[in-house]
C-alpha cells in the first residue's frame, strides 16, 4: 500500500468519523487531541501512518490512557466501545501508529 492509497472519499470519511467521535466526548477528556488529514500528515514529514485515511493524535490527552492502557477503568472501556462501534458502523478500522497517535482506514 502506498502513501496515497486512501481515496479522497475515504480520507473525508475518516476525518468525519474521528470528528464525530471527539465531538461525542467531554472537552476535558479530549484535551489536545487533533485530527490530521492524510495529506497534512504526510506534509508533516511523518514516516508512519501515511496510508491512513485520517490520523488522530492524543499525546497530552486523557485519550492517551484510553488507547494505551488495558486497565484504564470502566469509563475508558465505554469510550473504547463507542470508538470501535463508530468505526465498525462506518466500515473503518484503526491501528496504533505508536503510543500518541492512531490512524483509521477502510475495513471492508
Amino acid at each position: 500500500m502506498t502513501a496515497t492509497a486512501a481515496t479522497e472519499a475515504s480520507c473525508k470519511k475518516g476525518e468525519q468519523v474521528l470528528k464525530e467521535f471527539l465531538d461525542s466526548l467531554d472537552r476535558d477528556l479530549v484535551g489536545d487531541a487533533k485530527i490530521y488529514a492524510q495529506k497534512q500528515w504526510i506534509e508533516r514529514g511523518e514516516a508512519y501512518g501515511t496510508t491512513g485515511s485520517a490520523i488522530l493524535t492524543f499525546d497530552g490527552s486523557w485519550l492517551y490512557d484510553v488507547f494505551n492502557s488495558a486497565d484504564c477503568g470502566k469509563c475508558a472501556q465505554v469510550v473504547m466501545d463507542k470508538f470501535t462501534t463508530l468505526l465498525k458502523n462506518n466500515e473503518l478500522g484503526y491501528e496504533m501508529g505508536c503510543a500518541w497517535y492512531l490512524y483509521v482506514y477502510e475495513d471492508r
